[in-house]
C-alpha cells in the first residue's frame, strides 16, 4: 500500500471531513499517475482498466465510507439547481458541459486504443458542495439521468488573451506543413504478395515485388508492365534501383540476382549467387557495384555488367540481416550490431550505436546524409565520414521503414500501427497515418511529383500527396471530410470525427519537453517540461486558442487547471511543478459524450453520491441480478452496446460486476459493488473511456464480443437478412470515411465478405446467414480461438469418451475445517491449509494424490517459501501450487484433470450474464436475459429449477 493510500484509509478511521478525505483519495490518484508515468507505454496501455478502476474504487471508498454519506445536511449545502430530481430519461436534451468536478475526479490512463477522458486536477473547494447534492435519497422508484440543469447548460466562455512574448512565439513557433492526402489506391491480382518497394527517378513510377516483380505507373489503375512471375515456392526476398535510375536488381529466396533496365525493361544479367536465399541487395551510389548478404554472414561485393565477385569479406556481428552504402566505399551492415565497412579492404572502419538488433537505416537521396535506428530516436550521420549529425526523438521500431522527401525536408516513417510524417529541420511530427490490418512492407517517396507510395503485403499500394501535388498529377483526394455531430447531440462521436477535431499527437508541446517517460496518445498526452506552470498554461492556451478552441469555466478556479471546448467536444489540461524545476502537464481529449446523460437504474430508489460530465457515482439497495439486468436493457435502449472483450480473459465476481458498453468511439464503463460499510447495499460507478478503433454494430445485436486495443475485432448477430446487413454497413461505413472496395469483395448467398479502406487503415467484415435465420457478423481474424460464440465443439467420438480426472467436487480438502472456494468458470480450487508448513502440504497431498493413482511428474519446485507440483493420470494434469499469505499457507488446484460435471459442495451460483452465455454457449445478445434472470433468481432463492413456477 502507497503512503497515499495509507493516510486515505487513516482518515476514514478519524471520520475525516469529506473535503479532507477527497483531497486525499485525488492526491494519492495523481501519484499513482506520476509512478506509472514513469514504466513503459505497453505497460501504462496494458494496465489501464485496472488503473480506472483503483481510482473509482479509492475515490468510492473514502467518499462512501468516510462519513460522507451522513454529513450533517446544515453541513453541505445542495445546490439549489440539483434540489428537484426529474424523472429518468434514456435521452436528455443539452449539450456538454464542464460544470461539477471534471477536472478532478477523471483519472487520465490511457491504453492506445480506449483513452479516458479528463485530467487529474486535485480541488476541494467544491467538494462539499458536489457531495451535499447527493445527501437527499431520490424520489420514489427513480433518479434523475441528469442533476437539474447541471448536464444541460453550456460552460461559461472564459474571455483570455494570451499574449506570449517574441522571445516565447520564436520558441514555440512552427514550421508550416500540409497534410498529405490519400490520393489513389491500386489493387490488382496480377501483384500478387508484395514484400518490397522501390521507384525509379521519374517520378511517375514505381515498382513492387514478391511474387511477381511489377511495373506500377502513378496515373493508371493496371500494372504498367511485368517483369518477372515466379511460382508458388519462390519470392523476391530484396530489391533496389541504382541511384542512376538506369537499372534495377532483385534478389529472391532461391540465390538469384537479376538485374533490369528500365527504360526498355529488359532482363540484362541473371545469375546465381546463393544455394539459399539473398537476404539484402545494396547497390552503390556511384551505381556500379552490388552488395549482397545471404544466411553465411559474409558480405559480397559484385561488378554489375558483368555479375563478377570483386571481394567477398566476412562480418563481425551475429544475424546479419541489413546492409547499405553510405559512400561508394563504405557499406553499413546491421545484426546483433551495427558497424561500417571499408568494400576495398573488407576491414571494419567503424562501429555505430544503435541498440541490438536493429536494422533501421537509409540514404538521403542526394547520399550526403545516412540515417539508423537508435534507442528513442533515429540517428542522423554525415555520410562522407560517418560521424553523428543530428538526432530525431521519438518511437520507432527496430525495423522501421524510411522514406527521405526528393527535397530532404520530410521524412517518413512507418512500423505495424502508422506511417509518420516529419520535418527533420525542426524535428516536428507533422502528421500521423493511422495504419490497420494488412502489414506495410514499403516506402517510396517519389522525385519531383513528392508523392508517397506505401504499399501493403496484399498488393494494395496507396498514393498520398497534398491537395497541390496530387492536382499537378490530376488525382483528386478520395477522402472527403467527415460530417460532425451535431452540437446538441447526445450520441458520442465516432473515431473519426474526434480525430478530425483533435489528435494529441501531433498537436505543439512545449519544446522544453522530455520525450522520456512520456505517454502520448490519440487524447492523452502527458510529459514533464523545464518550465513554469504558468508558463506552460500560457502555452496551451495559445496554441489551443490558435486552434480554435475557446477556454470555459469550471465549477472550481484553480492556477492548475484549465478546460477549453470547441463545439461540444471538451480538453482538460493541467499542470503540477515538481522537482527539478519540472512541470508535469497531462492533456486529455474528452470527446463530447458527458456521462450525466447516460441512463441510471430506475428499478429501485437510489442515492447520488455525485456526478459530474467524467464520472456518475450512486447507491442503492437493489439486488445483483435487478441491478444488472435493468442496466443491461437501459443501456441498450439508450443505444449503447454491451460486450464481451475478446482476446482478455473475463473477471468474474460474486458480489459485483464489470460491464462496458460501446457507442461511437466512446466505451462506458459501469462498476458495481458492494458498499464496504453497508453490505446490502451496492455502488455503481460510471466512467468514459474513448477509443479509435470502434465500427458500427447492429443496433438489434444488444450483446457483442469486441476488442479495440490494437484494430476492431468483432462477433456478433443481428436479425437483419444478409442483404440488409451488408447494406447497413456499405451504408454506415460510409458514413464514418471507409471506402468500399471491389477487390475482394464476395458476395454469395449465404455469406458475404466485405473490403473497406480508410486512409492506410484495411478492414474486412464477414457476413455469414446463420441456420437459426440470423446474420452473424465477424471482423478479424482467429477469432475462434478467443470467442466462445465461434469456439469449435469437441468432435463426437471425443466427446464419447469417458472423462479421465477427478471431479472438482471430489478433491480432497486436507484442511480442518473441509472449506474450499470452487470456481467453475477459471476451473481452479483454492483453500488454506491454515498454519501448517508448506513443505508440508507438498508431502501430505503428494501422499493423498499418489493413493489415488496419480503421479508426481519430476520433482517439481519445493521451498520454504513456495511449491509447485504437477501430478499426471492418464495424460491430464493437476498442478498443485502453495504459496504463503498473510501468513497462512493457501493452495491453489488447477489443471485439465480437474472435471466440473458433478454439482459442487457451495451447490450453484449467482453468475454475470456475460458468464452464464459463455458456460451454456449461448449467442451474445440480450434474447436471452429473461431466461438468465430467471435461472439466477432460483439460484438465489436457493430453489431447485423443477420448483420453476407455470
Amino acid at each position: 500500500m502507497s503512503k497515499q493510500d495509507a493516510v486515505a484509509w487513516q482518515l476514514i478511521g478519524l471520520q475525516a471531513k469529506p473535503e479532507t478525505c477527497l483531497f486525499v483519495a485525488l492526491k494519492a490518484v495523481f501519484m499513482r499517475l506520476t509512478t506509472i508515468r514513469s514504466g513503459s507505454r505497453d505497460d501504462f496501455k496494458t494496465s489501464n482498466h485496472t488503473q480506472s478502476r483503483f481510482w473509482l474504487w479509492l475515490t468510492a471508498t473514502v467518499v462512501l465510507n468516510c462519513g460522507c454519506g451522513d454529513a450533517p445536511e446544515q453541513a453541505v449545502q445542495p445546490r439549489a439547481d440539483r434540489a428537484s430530481q426529474a424523472p429518468v430519461s434514456d435521452k436528455t436534451a443539452g449539450s456538454n458541459a464542464s460544470g461539477g468536478l471534471g477536472e478532478s475526479l477523471s483519472a487520465p490512463f490511457s491504453h492506445g486504443g480506449e483513452n479516458p477522458a479528463g485530467s487529474a486536477e486535485v480541488v476541494t473547494e467544491d467538494v462539499s458542495e458536489a457531495i451535499g447534492s447527493a445527501r437527499e435519497p431520490q424520489g420514489g422508484k427513480t433518479a434523475s439521468a441528469s442533476s437539474g440543469n447541471s448536464a444541460d447548460a453550456s460552460p461559461k466562455v472564459v474571455r483570455q488573451n494570451p499574449e506570449p512574448g517574441p522571445e516565447q512565439l520564436a520558441r514555440w513557433a512552427r514550421a508550416d506543413f500540409e497534410p498529405l492526402q490519400l490520393l489513389a489506391c491500386r489493387e490488382s491480382s496480377v501483384a500478387g504478395f508484395v514484400s518490397h518497394l522501390a521507384h525509379p527517378l521519374d517520378g511517375r513510377h514505381f515498382i513492387t515485388a514478391g511474387t511477381n516483380v511489377t511495373l506500377w505507373s502513378v496515373e493508371t489503375d493496371v500494372p504498367e508492365h511485368v517483369f518477372l512471375e515466379l511460382t508458388d515456392e519462390q519470392t523476391i526476398k530484396s530489391l533496389a534501383v541504382s541511384p542512376d535510375g538506369k537499372w534495377f536488381a532483385a534478389g529472391d529466396s532461391e540465390g538469384t540476382l537479376r538485374v533490369w533496365d528500365i527504360a526498355d525493361r529488359q532482363e540484362l544479367n541473371s545469375k546465381k549467387l546463393y544455394s539459399t536465399g539473398i537476404i539484402q541487395i545494396a547497390i552503390s551510389p556511384d551505381s556500379l557495384q552490388i552488395a549482397t548478404i545471404s544466411y553465411d554472414g559474409e558480405i559480397a561485393i559484385w561488378s554489375v555488367d558483368p555479375l563478377q565477385n570483386t571481394n567477398r569479406f566476412k562480418v563481425d556481428t551475429n544475424g546479419l540481416e541489413r546492409i547499405e552504402y553510405m559512400t561508394p566505399q563504405l557499406l553499413a551492415a546491421a545484426g546483433e550490431t551495427t558497424s561500417c565497412w571499408d568494400v576495398l579492404t573488407g576491414k571494419m572502419e567503424k562501429m555505430l550505436p544503435g541498440g541490438s538488433y536493429n536494422f533501421t537505416m537509409a540514404r538521403s537521396p542526394d547520399g550526403s546524409r545516412f540515417v539508423t535506428g537508435g534507442e528513442g530516436a533515429l540517428q542522423f550521420w554525415n555520410a562522407a565520414d560517418a560521424e553523428p549529425a543530428s538526432r530525431l526523438a521519438g518511437s520507432f521500431s527496430t525495423e522501421e521503414f524510411i522514406a527521405f522527401s526528393s527535397n530532404g525536408e520530410l521524412l517518413a516513417t512507418a512500423n505495424g500501427s502508422s506511417v509518420r510524417i516529419w520535418n527533420i529541420t525542426g524535428s516536428e511530427l507533422g502528421q500521423i497515418i493511422d495504419a490497420s490490418g494488412w502489414r506495410i512492407t514499403g516506402l517510396s517517396w517519389l522525385p519531383d511529383t513528392n508523392l508517397l507510395v506505401v504499399a501493403s503485403e496484399n498488393g494494395r499500394t496507396r498514393i498520398w500527396g497534398t491537395t497541390k501535388d496530387g492536382a499537378a498529377m490530376e488525382m483528386q483526394p478520395m477522402h472527403s471530410v467527415v460530417a460532425m455531430p451535431d452540437r446538441k447531440s447526445q450520441e458520442p462521436a465516432s473515431p473519426v470525427q474526434m480525430l478530425q477535431m483533435m489528435d494529441l499527437r501531433i498537436f505543439p508541446q512545449l519544446p522544453e519537453g522530455e520525450r522520456d517517460g512520456s505517454s502520448i496518445d490519440e487524447f492523452n498526452v502527458r510529459y514533464d517540461a523545464a518550465v513554469t506552470a504558468d508558463e506552460a498554461g500560457l502555452f496551451y492556451r495559445y496554441q489551443l486558442g490558435k486552434a480554435g478552441w475557446e477556454e470555459v469555466a469550471s465549477a472550481v478556479a484553480t492556477a492548475n487547471s484549465i478546460r477549453f471546448q470547441k463545439d461540444s467536444f471538451m480538453i482538460a489540461a493541467s499542470f503540477y511543478e515538481g522537482a527539478e524545476s519540472k512541470t508535469s502537464i497531462s492533456v486529455n481529449f474528452a470527446g463530447n459524450y458527458d456521462v450525466r446523460w447516460a441512463p441510471k437504474f430506475d428499478a429501485a430508489p437510489i442515492e447520488l453520491v455525485f456526478e459530474n460530465e467524467d464520472t456518475v457515482m450512486y447507491r442503492t439497495k437493489a439486488d445483483l441480478i435487478q441491478l444488472e439486468t435493468t442496466l443491461l436493457r437501459k443501456m441498450h435502449d439508450a443505444g449503447w452496446t454491451a460486450y464481451a472483450r475478446l482476446h482478455a480473459s473475463h473477471n468474474e465476481q460474486e458480489d459485483g460486476r464489470d460491464l462496458e458498453f460501446l457507442q461511437g468511439g466512446a466505451i462506458l464503463r459501469v462498476t458495481i459493488g458492494r458498499v464496504p460499510a453497508d453490505p446490502a447495499s451496492y455502488n455503481v460507478q460510471y466512467s468514459r473511456d474513448l477509443t479509435t478503433r470502434s465500427i458500427p454494430v447492429p443496433a438489434d445485436s444488444g450483446f457483442v464480443e469486441f476488442d479495440g486495443m490494437t484494430e476492431p475485432f468483432l462477433v456478433a448477430t443481428t436479425a437483419m437478412t444478409l442483404e440488409r446487413t451488408r447494406e447497413f454497413y456499405d451504408t454506415e461505413l460510409a458514413a464514418e470515411g471507409w471506402l468500399a472496395r471491389d477487390s475482394g469483395r464476395i458476395i454469395k448467398d449465404d455469406h458475404n465478405w466485405l473490403v473497406y479502406v480508410r486512409g492506410q487503415q484495411d478492414l474486412t467484415i464477414g457476413l455469414q446467414s446463420l441456420p437459426t435465420g440470423r446474420t452473424l457478423v465477424r471482423v478479424g481474424d482467429e477469432l475462434e480461438n478467443s470467442s466462445w460464440q465461434l469456439a469449435k465443439p469437441k468432435a463426437p467420438d471425443a466427446a464419447d469418451m469417458p472423462a479421465v480426472g477427478i471431479e472438482a467436487a471430489d478433491f480432497p480438502i486436507l484442511n480442518e475445517s473441509k472449506i474450499a472456494k470452487f470456481d467453475a468458470i477459471d476451473a481452479g480450487i483454492e483453500f488454506s491449509m491454515g498454519d501448517l508448513p508448506l513443505l508440508e502440504v507438498g508431502e501430505r497431498y503428494t501422499k493423498e494424490l499418489q493413493a489415488l493413482s496419480w503421479q508426481l511428474d519430476g520433482p517439481g519446485v519445493k521451498s520454504d517459501e513456495y511449491v509447485f507440483l504437477t501430478f499426471v493420470k492418464d495424460k491430464v494434469e493437476l498442478e498443485l501450487r502453495v504459496r504463503t499469505t498473510d501468513d497462512k499457507s493457501n493452495v491453489s488446484v488447477r489443471g485439465d484433470g480437474l472435471l466440473w460435471t458433478k454439482e459442487l459442495p457451495s451447490g450453484k451460483k449467482v453468475i454475470s450474464y456475460e458468464t452464464w452465455l459463455r458456460i451454456n454457449h449461448h449467442p451474445a445478445g440480450l434474447d436471452l436475459l429473461d431466461q438468465y434472470q430467471t435461472d439466477m433468481r432460483l439460484i438465489a432463492d436457493g430453489r431447485p429449477k423443477a420448483e420453476q413456477p407455470e
